[in-house]
């Protein structure tokens, strides 16, 4: 509570309510852990504005903070079940790799576990970090030009 308020309360008790603290404290808006804007000196339709434009934004970081969480437990989870595909795989004596690439928000994850020599060198190949192949692309674009290379020397002879 600031002093021009304690002030108020000594002065005239009944007249300030708690509900005239909280409007006071409504008035700082907190950016930091350390910082806030004071909008006691501003008209009221600018403070309804910056107001409104906080508790928006404090949605929309919840929203983001509730979204990182989601992906990352979905990572976790995902990481635990091929962990543990790779655990019976090796007890029973099998070799296995597991791969998998996963792009969220958070960016992108490549994971590569299992206990094969692939599995050990930890490089995953082009396809399994969902890689194109463009080695279909390449060989198309050079038959055209063979062919108009072609076209070009039987019309120059």
């Amino acid at each position: 509570m600031s002093q021009n308020n304690k002030r108020l309360q000594k002065a005239n008790p009944e007249k300030h309510n708690t509900r005239a603290a909280q409007q006071d404290s409504e008035l700082l808006i907190p950016i930091s852990n350390n910082t806030q804007i004071n909008l006691s000196a501003l008209p009221e339709d600018t403070k309804d504005s910056m107001l409104a434009r906080y508790a928006e934004g404090t949605i929309d970081n919840a929203v983001v903070s509730h979204k990182l969480a989601v992906e990352n437990t979905s990572i976790a989870e995902k990481m635990g079940n091929m962990t543990h595909t790779v655990s019976t795989a090796s007890e029973a004596g099998a070799s296995i790799t597991v791969t998998s690439t996963i792009e969220d928000s958070m960016g992108r994850t490549e994971v590569i576990l299992g206990n094969t020599d692939t599995a050990a060198k930890g490089k995953l190949t082009r396809s399994q970090r969902g890689d194109k192949d463009n080695i279909m692309l390449f060989v198309v674009i050079g038959a055209v030009v063979i062919v108009l290379l072609g076209l070009f020397a039987a019309m120059g002879s």
